[in-house]
C-alpha cells in the first residue's frame, strides 16, 4: 500500500495534536496536584494562625476586658436600683438590661488594637449566665463578675472559629455610638441619684432655740460644694437633731443601700461642718472615718438607716453592758484587736459625737 506524502503529513499532524492534548492534561493534573499539596500545607498554617489569635489575648488583656464589662454592668445595676421605686425581685427586664451592659463592655474593650469582638456572641454568653444567676442569687458581685467573664470568654471562643476576613474592625461610628450609650447611662444614673438621694428632705432642730429648718439634701450638697457654703454651715452648725421627712410609701423593713447612701452623705456634711469649727477637740476621727463607723453600726446592729444619734447611742449602751469589765476599761488601747467589732465602732462613734457639743 502506497501512502501519499499528503496523507503522511496529515497523520503526523494528528499525532502531534494528540501528544499536545496529553501534555495539556498532564500539566493540568500536575497543577491540581501542586494546588492540593499547597492546600495541605496551608491548612496547618491557618490553624496555627487561629491559635495565635486566641493566645494573643494575654491575661492582662482578658482582665482588662472583663473589668470594663464588670464596670459597665455595675454602673447599670446602680442605675436600675435608683430607678426601681423600691421594687424587689430580679425581673427578666433587669436580666436583659444587665446582659446588654456586660456585652457592651466586652464588645468595646475587645475591639482595641488588632483584636475584634462580636456583640451578638458576647450578649449570648452574658444573658445565658445572667438568667441562671437570677434564680440562684441576688449578690451584686456574682451578678456583675460572672456574666462579664462569660461574655469575654464567648467572644474569644468565637474568634477562634471565625476567619480573619470575616472580622469587623471597630470603626469611628462604633466608637461614637457606644460612647453615646455610655454617656446616656451616666445621665440616667445622675437622674436616678437626684431622684432617690438628693430629693431627700432633711430637718434640723436646734435644741436651744427649739427652731427648725428643712432643706433638700441636693440643695445642701451643692451649696456646700459650689455656691453658698455658709448656708449649709448654718444649717448643720452646733448640736442639732437631724430628722428625715420620708415619703408615706417608705417601709422600714424594705430598706435598701440607696437609703444608707443618702444618710451617709447627710452625716458627712454635718460632721464636716462641725469638725472644722472645733479644731481644739483632740482625738476626733476624721469625717470619713466617723461616717463609716456610724454606717457600720446602722447595718450591723440592724437599725433603720434613718435612726438618729440618740438611738444609736442607746444601742451602744446595750452593747457595752454585754462587754467584760476589763475590755470595757481598756477599749481605747485595743484598736487593732477590735477594729471590726461593734464595741470599737461604738467607741469611735461616741468620741465623734463630741464635735456637736
Amino acid at each position: 500500500m502506497v501512502v501519499s506524502p499528503y496523507d503522511a503529513s496529515f497523520r503526523i499532524i494528528l499525532v502531534n495534536l494528540e501528544f499536545q492534548k496529553e501534555n495539556e492534561e498532564l500539566d493540568k493534573l500536575k497543577a491540581n496536584g501542586t494546588e492540593a499539596e499547597q492546600k495541605t500545607e496551608v491548612a496547618p498554617i491557618r490553624v496555627a494562625h487561629n491559635l495565635n489569635d486566641l493566645t494573643d489575648v494575654s491575661a492582662s488583656q482578658f482582665t482588662f476586658e472583663a473589668l470594663y464589662s464588670v464596670y459597665l454592668c455595675f454602673l447599670t445595676w446602680c442605675t436600675l436600683e435608683f430607678l426601681s421605686n423600691d421594687e424587689d425581685g430580679f425581673t427578666l427586664w433587669k436580666t436583659l438590661v444587665l446582659s446588654l451592659a456586660c456585652a457592651s463592655g466586652a464588645y468595646a474593650a475587645g475591639n482595641v488594637q488588632n483584636r475584634s469582638a462580636s456583640f451578638v456572641f458576647a450578649f449570648q454568653g452574658a444573658f445565658m449566665l445572667m438568667f441562671i444567676l437570677s434564680y440562684i442569687t441576688s449578690n451584686v458581685l456574682f451578678i456583675c463578675i460572672m456574666p462579664s467573664c462569660a461574655a469575654v470568654i464567648f467572644v474569644h471562643i468565637v474568634n477562634f472559629y471565625r476567619k480573619p476576613l470575616n472580622r469587623k474592625n471597630f470603626t469611628l461610628s462604633n466608637f461614637i455610638f457606644w460612647t453615646s450609650v455610655f454617656n446616656l447611662l451616666l445621665a440616667t444614673l445622675f437622674i436616678g441619684i437626684s431622684r432617690q438621694v438628693f430629693d431627700l428632705r432633711v430637718t434640723a432642730r436646734d435644741k436651744a432655740s427649739k427652731s427648725s429648718s428643712t432643706a433638700s439634701l441636693g440643695t445642701l450638697t451643692t451649696n456646700y460644694l459650689f455656691f453658698n457654703r455658709e448656708q449649709t454651715e448654718t444649717f448643720f452648725k452646733d448640736f442639732k437633731d437631724i430628722h428625715y421627712n420620708l415619703p408615706s410609701s417608705y417601709k422600714k423593713e424594705n430598706t435598701k443601700w440607696i437609703h444608707y447612701l443618702g444618710v451617709a452623705l447627710t452625716d458627712y456634711l454635718r460632721y464636716d461642718v462641725n469638725y472644722h469649727h472645733n479644731p481644739k477637740i483632740k482625738d476626733l476621727p476624721s469625717p470619713l472615718k466617723w461616717v463609716s463607723w456610724r454606717l457600720w453600726l446602722l447595718v450591723n446592729v440592724f437599725l433603720s438607716p434613718h435612726s438618729n444619734d440618740k438611738a444609736i447611742s442607746e444601742k451602744c449602751v446595750e452593747i457595752n453592758k454585754q462587754m467584760p469589765t476589763a475590755l470595757r476599761i481598756n477599749l481605747p488601747l485595743k484598736d487593732d484587736a477590735n477594729v471590726f467589732s461593734p464595741t470599737f465602732a461604738c467607741h469611735r462613734f461616741t468620741v465623734g459625737l463630741k464635735v456637736f457639743h
